[in-house]
């Protein structure tokens, strides 16, 4: 067989198309006007495969694909470009299925853990909704999860910690100061110390190690606000910053007396 490939065995490298594979090769191939092809099958047939071992490479027809098993799951190499020495991304967008509820909503959450995305609530023009939904971008399926306990609400603002998600103050008959923490292990809701900064929706934040910070968006009055707070997430309390606070902190950080 490997006469008929024209391939050549040296020092148990094996060459296809060359006289002298690379010795630190097992199999080189060496061709001018072809190359090397892949098994190519739908996510599907690739998710029918069998106890996948670590490494192993199929092309995917349904998205057109390279996809790699890393040992946990597959992952995907696709849609890239070459501009000048630099591989970007190709900036193509693709069209996945939507929820399947079939509800049009806007203000979701959504938490992201490995390959698994957590998102719900939410409202449309009439209502709000509690239902949540997980999305496992492996195998592309949706499932429903426990519907959220507290009341049906939209303009939360999330984040995620340590292998869990938060959602912080919403609208639901008005805007409300509640904190939500989230566990996708065993699915639950675990209610958390009020947002001490009152009624507030659409709140803009950011996480740094283990403490959240929130602030600014729509309280109960017509006015946005522009206050600061700072969530130790651990402790599960609060603390408001002042602008000397943060000048102080901005101070130390950049090694200043």
């Amino acid at each position: 067989m490997l006469f008929l490939l024209s391939g050549h065995i040296y020092a148990q490298s094996v060459g296809i198309g060359t006289t002298t594979p690379d010795t630190s090769a097992i199999l080189d191939l060496s061709s001018t006007n072809k190359g090397f092809l892949l098994p190519r099958m739908t996510t599907a047939q690739r998710n029918a495969i069998q106890t996948p071992t670590q490494g192993l490479k199929i092309f995917n027809i349904d998205d057109r694909c390279e996809d790699t098993y890393d040992g946990n799951g597959w992952n995907k190499l696709c849609n890239q470009r070459v501009l000048e020495d630099t591989i970007k991304p190709g900036d193509t967008w693709k069209e996945l299925n939507p929820i399947p509820s079939g509800l049009l909503k806007y203000g979701m959450f959504s938490f992201s853990f490995g390959n698994k995305i957590i998102c719900g609530l939410g409202r449309d023009l009439t209502q709000w909704f509690n239902d949540i939904w997980e999305y496992d971008t492996v195998t592309r399926l949706w499932t429903q999860k426990n519907d959220f306990p507290g009341l049906a609400r939209n303009g939360m603002f999330n984040f995620t910690y340590n292998g869990k998600g938060y959602i912080v103050g919403s609208i639901s008959s008005g805007p409300n100061n509640e904190v939500w923490e989230y566990n996708p292990v065993n699915d639950s809701w675990l209610q958390k110390s009020d947002f001490p900064g009152g009624d507030r929706s659409y709140l803009a934040g950011f996480v740094i190690g283990s403490k959240a910070y929130m602030g600014t968006g729509s309280g109960l009055n017509p006015d946005y606000e522009k206050d600061l707070w700072e969530y130790n997430i651990d402790a599960d309390t609060w603390i408001q910053k002042t602008k000397k606070a943060l000048l102080i902190q901005k101070m130390k950080n950049i090694g200043r007396p």
